[in-house]
């Protein structure tokens, strides 16, 4: 009886030292979002905020293809913004968004 009490005791012990293991990891987070334009974006005016208009040209800017579709990306700030696409002058896209760390905000342009 005395052996069997030691064992479960010494069998206690060795579950309750597994449960006290520790383990920790480090997970990085991006600082800003990106904002994503597909569809017929060339030539669009793009504003952010109310800050300086953006003219999306073949000259100055590089796209690229995903799913089949080209698009263009650009860097934003985590949080809200308002953002307003024109084209000749006319206002095509007035939305308010939230683009947060890391994620891709992806906005079709007609």
């Amino acid at each position: 009886m005395k052996k069997a009490y030691s064992v479960f005791i010494l069998l206690i012990m060795i579950v309750l030292s597994g449960c006290s293991s520790n383990y920790s990891s480090v997970t990085q987070v991006e600082d800003q979002g990106m904002l994503q334009l597909s569809g017929d974006f060339w030539g669009v005016t793009l504003t952010l905020d109310s800050n300086n208009e953006v003219v999306i040209s073949r000259n100055e800017h590089d796209s690229y293809f995903k799913d089949e579709k080209e698009v263009i990306e650009f860097p934003v700030t985590p949080g809200k913004h308002t953002l307003k696409i024109s084209r000749k002058g006319s206002l095509i896209i007035n939305r308010k968004v939230y683009i947060g760390n890391g994620n891709t905000f992806e906005v079709i342009v007609p």
